[in-house]
């Protein structure tokens, strides 16, 4: 999988007659047929959910980011994480919140604490969150923490009126999705950008890729700060 391929998707998607929606407004077409919810979690880069935003933009389609707000991979308020977000609302994103089920059952009040974050998240980028995926459903139970929202990716009732077909743990069943596509049913597609947007082949060298962007990044930000700090040096040596 990659970049090109990803595209290739699209316009297959486009060329049958698909009409992409917003997630929040999924109960507008249910049981109706060629509408596609195109949804993108945000599992390990903001940088790669960012480039698939601006393809998404290019090609004029309504998309679906779902970001994590508790993540070992990425911070959505850092300088860097929360320009890239904003780059991703400049490309008419949808941005709702992807729900790390597992942290926050650790949690004495998981729900609140959700929604608490998810606050936190609307002030500080000025916008309104309507939608929610849960991570790993399959692994953690997200009914514990389940919340009210318009959208929520694995309800029973999109799921019952939306075809669904994901990329996860980096497997795209093609001849499903063609199969699907033929029969002119509706979906709900979800596709990680980091199985799209990197450049190495394996599953594990595409989560390395990212691991090494993330040095990469972080070295900048040291060299950076040594800068700053020999500079601060120099100024309190004059003055003192």
């Amino acid at each position: 999988m990659n970049k090109d391929k990803y595209k290739k998707i699209i316009k297959f998607i486009k060329k049958n007659g698909f009409n992409f929606i917003n997630a929040k407004d999924w109960y507008k077409y249910k049981g109706r047929k060629r509408n596609i919810i195109l949804r993108h979690d945000i599992d390990f880069s903001l940088d790669l959910a960012c480039k698939i935003s601006k393809i998404n933009f290019n090609e004029k389609i309504k998309s679906n980011f779902f970001i994590m707000l508790r993540n070992d991979f990425y911070d959505p308020f850092s300088p860097f994480g929360a320009n890239l977000i904003r780059k991703m609302i400049d490309h008419k994103s949808n941005i709702g919140i992807h729900i790390n089920t597992e942290i926050y059952l650790k949690e004495s009040q998981p729900i609140k604490k959700i929604k608490h974050d998810i606050k936190y998240f609307e002030n500080f980028f000025g916008i309104k969150v309507d939608c929610i995926s849960y991570h790993m459903p399959s692994i953690f139970d997200f009914k514990k923490v389940n919340i009210n929202s318009k959208f929520n990716s694995y309800n029973n009732n999109v799921m019952k009126y939306y075809n669904y077909i994901s990329d996860s743990s980096g497997f795209f069943n093609y001849t499903k999705f063609e199969d699907l596509i033929s029969k002119h049913n509706s979906i709900q597609l979800l596709i990680h950008p980091i199985w799209w947007m990197t450049y190495s082949l394996s599953h594990e060298s595409k989560i390395n890729e990212v691991y090494k962007g993330m040095i990469n990044m972080y070295s900048e930000n040291l060299n950076k700060y040594k800068k700053i700090r020999k500079e601060s040096f120099k100024h309190r040596s004059k003055k003192y």
